[in-house]
Formats: C-alpha cells, sequence, structure tokens
C-alpha cells in the first residue's frame, strides 16, 4: 500500500531501524539474503504501492537508497525516537494507512526475528508496536 508522503519516509525509517536491529551481526547468516529482500519489497510496496510480486529487487534497492539519504538528513535535523515517529505516523495517517502500518510492523518484525534467529530483539520492538494500537 502506498502511504502518502507525511509519513512514508517515517514509517520506512522506523522499519528499517527494525531491519537494522535485528540483522545487526548476522550477516553471514543463510537467511539474511531472504530477510533482506523482504525488507526492500516491504519498502517499495510502502512508497509505490505496487505489490511484492511485481517490484524487481533493484527498484526496491532504489527506493532504499533514497530511504537512506533521507533518514541521513532527518536525524541530521533533529534525532527523532521510535516513539516520536509512531506520533507522528499515527497524527498523519489516514485509517487505513494506520491500519495498514499497525499490521506491517507487527508482521515484519515476527518475521525478520523468526528467519535471522533473533526473537529476543522483539521486546525493544513491542513496545513501539503498542504505542500504534494506543
Amino acid at each position: 500500500m502506498k502511504l502518502n508522503d507525511d509519513i512514508k519516509w517515517v514509517y520506512g525509517a522506523l522499519l528499517g531501524g527494525i531491519f537494522s536491529e535485528c540483522s545487526s551481526g548476522k550477516e553471514r547468516h543463510k537467511n539474511y539474503k531472504y530477510a533482506e529482500d523482504d525488507f526492500l519489497l516491504l519498502l517499495a510496496d510502502i512508497f509505490s504501492g505496487m505489490p511484492k510480486d511485481s517490484v524487481t529487487l533493484s527498484y526496491a534497492r532504489n527506493m532504499f537508497n533514497n530511504l537512506w539519504g533521507r533518514m541521513l538528513n532527518m536525524q541530521s535535523q533533529f534525532f527523532p525516537t521510535g516513539e516520536d515517529m509512531v506520533f507522528l505516523i499515527k497524527r498523519k495517517a489516514s485509517n487505513t494507512e494506520l491500519d495498514y502500518c499497525i499490521n506491517t510492523i507487527s508482521e515484519f518484525a515476527e518475521h525478520i526475528t523468526s528467519l535471522l534467529d533473533c526473537k529476543g530483539k522483539l521486546y525493544g520492538i513491542d513496545p513501539l508496536i503498542r504505542l500504534f494500537k494506543q
């Protein structure tokens, strides 16, 4: 689902933080490539609205490169916490977008931690997911 311009960069950065946290030190894990591809395809969905099966990985990588540049720019202007990001998304998202964000962040966190054998990392992610649901 393509998210509106007010939230897509922030939500992408939030997902990027989850991926980064879960994949740190796991670059040699047998499922790392699958986890990275899933993350990139999810970003492409957020930015373009195109379903995962209709997006190429090169297009998805381009979305990630754009996101990475934006994240660095965002951090130089202000350093948002995950909590700040969730509140901004909740304030600017439509009900449909908010439902999408709640569902995808939960599914993505569960999927990525399962793929990379890092279920313990969910404890740091769960509070953000609960914030979305409040």
